[in-house]
């Protein structure tokens, strides 16, 4: 074989080669665009995920901070995460306390907090506000919000006044005292009238009987007297 033929074979190689690696670069190029295609893509959707996620925490929060009850969340070592406006009102938790200025939780709140259960991860107690206008019924509802098995973990308190509540409930109670005192007062009053009328009837028979005995008859009239007495009681009774 020539040098020309030796010459023509390798140009022939390094053709084949360079257009073997423009198919490549092509290839290679289209996938890179696909690649930076894909990488927007995902960054929009994950920029679109974070600020749904900003979104969702802004509402969250400000949910919580417009709740009508106090909301409180406390950490396992009993670190105070979370604390709304309205829990801060009930406790009477001043406007500058901050976690750990003073203590964890408010003196409040902890001395409530001291008698629940220690395994109870549901429960609710009452405790007693005392304010210069007068003292509160804060009702204090506790729930595990941990997925710990063992029930350890972050813990949720709701907190919320049941004073206006309570009065009403005795107000209720006391009603349905007073309903059920009169419709005894009414059974017993039925219940008297009925020997009333009879007593009434043989006393005006005996004082026909005895009426030419003055002694008698002054003791009749005495009686009759009272039988009249309790009868008119027992009508305003019914009445």
């Amino acid at each position: 074989m020539t040098a020309q033929e030796n010459l023509a074979r390798a140009f022939l190689t390094f053709t084949q080669a360079a257009g073997s690696l423009e198919k490549s670069y092509t290839q290679l190029q289209a996938e890179v665009a696909r690649l930076h295609l894909e990488l927007q893509r995902t960054n929009s959707e994950l920029e679109r995920t974070l600020e749904e996620n900003a979104r969702v925490r802004g509402y969250l929060a400000r949910v919580v901070e417009n709740l009508p009850c106090g909301v409180l969340v406390v950490s396992a070592e009993g670190a105070l995460q979370i604390i709304n406006p309205e829990a801060r009102r009930l406790l009477e938790v001043p406007t500058d306390w901050a976690p750990g200025s003073q203590s964890w939780l408010p003196p409040t709140f902890e001395a409530a907090i001291a008698e629940a259960p220690a395994n109870s991860f549901y429960c609710e107690q009452e405790t007693v506000v005392r304010r210069a206008s007068g003292n509160r019924a804060i009702g204090i509802l506790r729930a595990n919000i941990s997925e710990q098995a063992d029930g350890g973990g972050d813990t949720i308190w709701i907190v919320r006044d049941v004073t206006e509540q309570k009065r009403v409930a005795c107000e209720r109670e006391a009603a349905r005292k007073s309903v059920a005192l009169a419709e005894i007062a009414t059974v017993l009053a039925h219940e008297i009238r009925n020997p009333l009328g009879s007593m009434e009837l043989f006393t005006g028979l005996l004082a026909d009987a005895t009426a030419h005995l003055p002694e008698t008859r002054h003791w009749i009239t005495h009686l009759q007297a009272g039988l009249r007495g309790l009868s008119a009681t027992t009508i305003n009774l019914v009445e």
